[in-house]
């Protein structure tokens, strides 16, 4: 099967490669996924430059995140797991850009079939920690607001949609005018352009600046 590997910490485009690899045996726990999609992220490329908390041996497999289907399962595996589709958890246990990848059935976690699998593989991270920041640290209700700032990323996105259903009120702030703009637009949420000093609070959800 084909794999990319990291041979050693450095630029991306220096240290991946391609590479064919014989398929890794199957454990009792195990399960093999045949891989639909595994997204890029920018943490994924803080490991290959040797920033992250975990230092892998070389080669080794890269890739966090991703979803697939099992295609085979280990002696004390579920049956019932046999071709359903599956979130592969972010554990850097094993690496997603790969053709077919085995994975403790532990880091598993079974998916809609009717779900777009694009969208399924980028669960694992982003949308992950908008929800611990929302819900492990302060018992937020209804009508509560919360301030973050790099509130165009694809955290801070997450962020707003996760607080939006919650009913908690956004406030943002980011470096750029347009990046202003496309929250405003997207999210029709408060946020602060550059240049600009917060008032004392927010009222009523509008946009509230001073020069």
């Amino acid at each position: 099967m084909r794999q990319l590997q990291l041979l050693a910490h450095g630029e991306p485009s220096d240290v991946i490669e391609l590479n064919t690899v014989a398929e890794s045996a199957l454990g009792q726990e195990d399960v093999l996924i045949s891989m639909e999609a595994a997204p890029l992220n920018p943490s994924d490329f803080v490991l290959v430059r040797g920033m992250y908390g975990i230092r892998p041996a070389f080669p080794s497999p890269v890739g966090a995140e991703g979803v697939g289907r099992v295609t085979q399962t280990g002696s004390k595996v579920d049956r019932a797991l046999q071709d359903k589709r599956v979130l592969i958890l972010p554990t850097y246990e094993q690496g997603t850009w790969a053709d077919q990848v085995v994975v403790p059935v532990r880091n598993i976690v079974p998916m809609s079939d009717e779900a777009d699998p694009l969208q399924l593989s980028m669960i694992g991270i982003n949308p992950a920690t908008a929800y611990l920041l929302l819900n492990r640290y302060v018992s937020l209700m209804p009508g509560d607001w919360i301030g973050q700032t790099a509130a165009n990323s694809a955290m801070g996105q997450y962020v707003i949609k996760l607080a939006k259903l919650a009913g908690v009120k956004t406030l943002n702030v980011v470096r750029r005018k347009e990046a202003a703009e496309q929250v405003h637009q997207f999210w029709r949420r408060p946020c602060n352009p550059p240049g600009r000093r917060f008032a004392k609070g927010p009222r009523d959800g509008s946009r509230r600046e001073e020069a």
